[in-house]
């Protein structure tokens, strides 16, 4: 797998059926979609109080980014549960595991924050745990897309986006930035945040993560027959 040197170069790929280029493009299909992405942030935090059907509707709600990106996306509300039946146990296992190895991931680091007083040289694993972390934060910005757009395995998908996550990295920095940007203020003043989160705190981030990952997705995992 090879590196992409720039964030996203959509330069003679209409005939794959992507966008043209540049930020004016990017202006112009999310002004295009943005009630459609006021309705799916509505659905996908319905979706969401479940627990158990956040990845299945994570997964469905990247396909229709996707497709927005695309310019394929016709009617929003509807493909978002076409692809939430068609990609619920890929949605559901990625999800699973990936809030798994986080679980896991916090519990090491506060087990070894409570140990530094008995021993220094937990700072190295803490370290280690925090680049770990660093990894699975990238490999986010592909997991839900590839459940959507995929018909990869969970394990298949949580290596791929990892992959991705790592060599694709300066053309992850800007959807990864403005996910924190967002996601880390709504979670510190939690209840208070919560009416964002529903009205419009979550497809945005979506869409632009959607608009960055495009073409090493399509690039590097997707194949004609695999859409």
């Amino acid at each position: 797998m090879k590196a992409v040197f720039k964030f996203v170069d959509y330069e003679k790929v209409r005939e794959e059926g992507a966008p043209k280029t540049g930020a004016r493009l990017f202006l112009q299909l999310f002004l295009d979609n943005v009630w459609d992405l006021f309705f799916l942030n509505l659905i996908v935090a319905l979706c969401a109080v479940p627990v158990v059907t956040l990845g299945p509707a994570l997964a469905a709600a990247n396909r229709v980014a996707f497709n927005m990106v695309r310019g394929e996306c016709a009617y929003a509300t509807k493909e978002f549960f076409r692809y939430f039946k068609i990609s619920f146990l890929q949605g559901l296992g990625s999800g699973l595991l990936m809030a798994g190895v986080g679980v896991a991931l916090v519990t090491f680091v506060r087990s070894c924050f409570i140990g530094l007083e008995r021993s220094a040289f937990l700072w190295i694993p803490i370290g280690l745990s925090i680049a770990v972390a660093a990894m699975i934060a990238l490999s986010l910005l592909y997991v839900f897309t590839l459940c959507g757009t995929s018909t990869l395995n969970p394990m298949q998908i949580v290596k791929n986006s990892l992959i991705l996550g790592i060599t694709q990295l300066r053309a992850n920095l800007i959807p990864l930035s403005a996910c924190l940007a967002v996601f880390i203020p709504e979670a510190l003043f939690l209840p208070k945040s919560l009416p964002v989160l529903v009205l419009f705190g979550i497809m945005p981030q979506i869409f632009i993560t959607n608009f960055f990952v495009y073409k090493p997705i399509l690039r590097y995992v997707l194949t004609k027959g695999s859409e």
